[in-house]
């Protein structure tokens, strides 16, 4: 008998034997008790068959198991397959590659990356754990859905350069009427009338507790991204101990695709719960909002608060203007906002009071209600963008801005 085919993925594992025109697919296994087993589905495509033959859980690491189907798909649908020879292989190809893990790569042997790879650049770095956290209301679920919305189109907008992809969105906040009512009315604002693909998945287990299925469709779908709204459901459990925060990206690493996940602040305005939160994620913003009751408009700024590999970028910001069903959504100058101009780096803090001309330190310091000292340093931490003031040879009190910045 010839030897199954053997493709794994995200946790899933398909056998086929092409002499029996048969499949078997096995999924969600468990290591316990010195026992490993797995839930396993078989069809087949011969004439005078079902196509669905069998589905079970399979103590994969026991004889009398194996045996035991064995002789009830045999009673059942004849001799031929040789159900003993097939669960037999079965059984000891799954065990080998569920325990040989990743296979070793020669670092070597991989191509040289010229640069860092986004999915959405600069917000969702690609194949890794991204995250953005923020308060209550401030626009976080709606700016993930955007980004969906760019990615499947796909769409390059407001300065946001996007590789088309594949989208599932986890929600554990709100209902998928919702979610499709806020896509359909981004898309309307951006001029899209197609119907939107994006995959959503009502979220009612911690992720952990669920990534067999989550796998399963990320395969079944050849999904690009997943994002999970929001972490605080997703983990479970309690928040300031480690064990479930490590147990929730490790179960997103599995599934070897683009991530982003949406968290919450806590009550000083922190990233919440466990440390584990900001190690784990590659990629972190944190996204802070300004807006006033009875106003059409959400303005956002989007602060870059770590980058596992390579430098964090400039601040972003957006505006987002609603209709009943069109949400409209514009770059936004964030120092033109108070509330979120105060949230950026000192440099561009000083840089906007300086647009209309020279300032004194104690000037710039009222302006941007900074301390003068932290001011001085600044301005002298950046000599190619600010410069003192001369008159007639003669150094005044005064900087502003070079003329080539």
């Amino acid at each position: 008998m010839s030897k199954p085919s053997c493709e794994v993925n995200a946790g899933i594992y398909v056998l086929k034997w092409a002499d029996y025109n048969l499949l078997l697919r096995a999924d969600r296994l468990k290591d316990r008790s010195e026992a490993v087993s797995a839930e396993i589905v078989i069809k087949s495509n011969l004439p005078g068959q079902p196509q669905h033959l069998h589905q079970a859980r399979l103590n994969l690491t026991s004889t009398t198991s194996r045996r035991q189907l064995a002789s009830f798909l045999t009673n059942r649908y004849g001799e031929l397959p040789p159900w003993g020879d097939i669960l037999e292989q079965a059984c000891v190809i799954i065990l080998e590659k569920y325990r040989e893990g990743e296979p070793p790569i020669k670092l070597g042997e991989l191509p040289v990356r010229e640069a860092l790879r986004y999915r959405v650049a600069p917000l969702l770095v690609e194949k890794q754990a991204n995250l953005i956290y923020g308060a209550g209301q401030s626009g976080k679920s709606l700016l993930a859905l955007y980004l969906a919305v760019l990615i499947e189109s796909p769409l390059n907008h407001n300065g946001l350069s996007t590789e088309p992809g594949k989208v599932l969105f986890i929600d554990y906040e709100t209902d998928e009427d919702e979610v499709a009512h806020r896509v359909r009315s981004i898309q309307a604002g951006l001029n899209l009338g197609m119907p939107t693909d994006i995959l959503y998945r009502y979220g009612r287990m911690p992720l952990a507790d669920d990534i067999e299925q989550i796998q399963r469709i990320v395969v079944e779908n050849e999904l690009d991204v997943v994002m999970v709204d929001s972490l605080g459901m997703a983990a479970g459990g309690d928040q300031d101990k480690s064990t479930d925060i490590i147990r929730y990206f490790q179960a997103l690493r599995t599934l070897k695709v683009t991530t982003l996940t949406i968290d919450h602040v806590n009550k000083e305005g922190k990233l919440y719960g466990n440390v584990y939160k900001f190690n784990e994620a590659r990629c972190i913003f944190e996204v802070k909002a300004s807006s006033e009751p009875g106003v059409d408009h959400l303005d956002v700024g989007l602060y870059h608060r770590k980058m596992n590999n390579g430098r964090l970028n400039t601040p972003l910001g957006f505006s987002f203007h609603f209709e009943d069903t069109r949400y409209t959504i514009r770059k936004q100058d964030l120092t033109l906002v108070p509330d979120l101009a105060g949230s950026l780096p000192l440099r561009q803090q000083i840089a906007s009071a300086l647009q209309h001309g020279a300032l004194s330190v104690e000037d710039i310091a009222e302006a941007t209600q900074q301390k003068s000292a932290s001011i001085r340093v600044t301005l002298n931490r950046y000599k190619q963008q600010f410069q003192p003031v001369y008159q007639d040879g003669v150094r005044e009190n005064l900087w502003g801005l070079k003329a080539e910045v």
